[in-house]
């Protein structure tokens, strides 16, 4: 949406929002998501064979709200949202991003099939950070995680590489752990989360060279050694002074947290953003060599 005349004119400037949603955001972000999945739990409650919108709303009753929501007696379905939303725009910040995370990791038995949940989930993403970024909240959803971004290109390469890596559980794997310890609103743990990101290219390089025991050095060696896919000298190097660092900098591959190195939240975004985007490379390169990447 373009600005309205007054912020054109300076009379309203917007703040950028970062440890906090204001009011707006909120109702703005809610309707997102009634659209997208409340509308849908409304009419699998309606349905007396299905309990899928049932459970998913006692999940969020118990492990969100603390069971606030008083989901039963009740069986208006719409009572139930509107308490619903009632607790989201009148509850601290985050819970709005608990309540994203509970639905898109958990919401998808109240659509029709997987497929049909899976096409409403990229559009729902796409509306929900229009949103963020629309009233300049520092927090996007890639995935099914709300992560803290500082650039729209850093959203797009944890996107591109969480989505190329959506047959290879175990580079996915690592990639979303990156994220959930980057994210962790109570207890971020960046060490962990570096030594996730750095584990993600490992495993990737072990299925490229079709021995997944193989360490990041000796997968790197033996790419080059078969020409299994064409590494650029100065590439091999930074890959090998991006390992090194993860595994030496403060022990940060063991999780050392005595250690006296200070690791910081962007240390640990810079890393997965760059094994992201380093993944995403590797894998296209692969493709390219005539590597098929099966699940």
């Amino acid at each position: 949406m373009d600005k309205l005349f007054s912020e054109r004119y300076g009379y309203v400037v917007k703040q950028v929002q970062f440890g906090s949603l204001d009011r707006i955001t909120k109702n703005f972000l809610w309707e997102e998501i009634y659209f997208f999945f409340m509308i849908q739990i409304e009419i699998d409650l309606e349905e007396d064979d299905s309990r899928a919108g049932k459970n998913l709303l006692m999940k969020i009753d118990r492990e969100i709200f603390h069971n606030s929501l008083l989901v039963f007696p009740s069986n208006d379905p719409k009572q139930v949202i509107k308490s619903c939303e009632n607790l989201v725009l009148n509850s601290s910040w985050y819970f709005i991003f608990d309540l994203v995370e509970m639905l898109v990791q958990n919401g998808s038995n109240v659509f029709e099939s997987k497929s049909e949940y899976k096409k409403a989930l990229k559009l729902f993403i796409k509306a929900f950070n229009k949103v963020l970024e629309e009233q300049k909240a520092l927090y996007r959803l890639a995935s099914t995680l709300v992560v803290p971004i500082t650039s729209e290109a850093e959203l797009s390469v944890l996107s591109d590489a969480l989505e190329d890596t959506d047959k290879l559980p175990t580079v996915n794997g690592h990639l979303i752990k990156a994220l959930k310890h980057l994210s962790n609103r109570t207890n971020p743990d960046y060490h962990n989360s570096i030594k996730e990101s750095i584990s993600a290219l490992e495993a990737l390089l072990g299925i490229i060279v079709a021995d997944p025991k193989k360490d990041f050095s000796d997968a790197i060696t033996l790419i080059k050694k078969r020409k299994v896919i064409s590494v650029n000298m100065h590439l091999e190097n930074t890959l090998k002074s991006m390992y090194r660092w993860a595994s030496d900098e403060g022990a940060i591959r063991h999780a050392d947290k005595g250690s006296d190195s200070v690791i910081d939240l962007d240390d640990a975004k810079l890393m997965l953003t760059t094994c992201s985007g380093l993944v995403s490379y590797l894998i296209a390169k692969s493709i390219k060599a005539g590597i098929e990447f099966q699940k």
